[in-house]
């Protein structure tokens, strides 16, 4: 049987379409299977007591340097230039996928018992894109993300640790995978926590708005990204220089109280 050309590039065209289709679902079924795999441990192990446990206890004793730590979700967890300033020792304790609720059941371990002289917190994100899925819930998702954040500054001020808490970073573009779970509300949400953030006016908390680093007179600066939610080493580049003036303008106003 003769084969054309024509038949021959429909061929061809019909194998791509097969291989793209056994891609996409070895894809799907990795990111099921990611899924499903921690969510079960969240089920084991709600506390993630055991993610930190090892190198909360080879931590050396608190010395005369002053101990800044960072808690929250990915967006620290892969904060892994860390900020480099004088007479500062830094810890990450950040946690992928975390919300405000999970960072407030690790509290005690990871944070209080480290004795940290400041906090800097980012999360919320991963709470407001429950949204995406339960958007009827969308007020109590979004009231229970602030209330949680006021708890978490409100610990740290009751042990008098000195907070910088930042804004939710905004989303960049939505990945065709994450579009399944989406909802256009989650950046309302996010603008509604970070208004809440912004109007925090307590002694001892410092507030750093991330819009300004972000979000530039032309729009959203995908540049800073490496997908919907994440950034890169030049994001983390602007923010240390951000978290570096603030520590530095806690550390000047503690001498001043000497």
């Amino acid at each position: 049987m003769h084969i054309t050309r024509k038949h021959r590039a429909f061929l061809y065209a019909l194998m791509l379409i097969i291989a793209g289709l056994f891609i996409t679902d070895i894809i799907l079924i990795n990111a099921v299977f990611n899924y499903h795999k921690n969510l079960k441990w969240i089920k084991t192990d709600p506390w993630n007591r055991e993610f930190y446990e090892n190198e909360n206890l080879k931590l050396e004793k608190k010395g005369n340097r002053c101990r800044i730590l960072l808690a929250g979700d990915s967006r620290i967890y892969q904060w892994k230039d860390i900020p480099a300033i004088e007479g500062c020792e830094i810890i990450n304790r950040g946690i992928s996928g975390e919300t405000t609720a999970g960072l407030l059941l690790r509290f005690e371990n990871d944070v209080i018992a480290l004795r940290p002289d400041v906090v800097v917190i980012e999360t919320g994100i991963n709470d407001l894109t429950t949204i995406g899925v339960w958007p009827a819930r969308y007020d109590f998702i979004k009231s229970n993300c602030i209330a949680n954040l006021d708890k978490i500054i409100d610990v740290l001020k009751e042990k008098k640790i000195d907070v910088i808490i930042l804004t939710v970073f905004p989303s960049s573009d939505v990945s065709i995978i994450r579009r399944i779970v989406w909802s256009h509300r989650i950046e309302k949400a996010v603008k509604e926590v970070n208004e809440h953030i912004k109007m925090i006016n307590k002694k001892g908390v410092s507030v750093i708005n991330c819009d300004a680093i972000f979000i530039s007179d032309n729009g959203l600066r995908d540049e800073l990204y490496t997908d919907t939610l994440h950034i890169n080493r030049l994001a983390y580049y602007e923010l240390n220089n951000k978290i570096q003036s603030a520590v530095k303008e806690i550390i000047r106003k503690r001498k001043g109280k000497q």
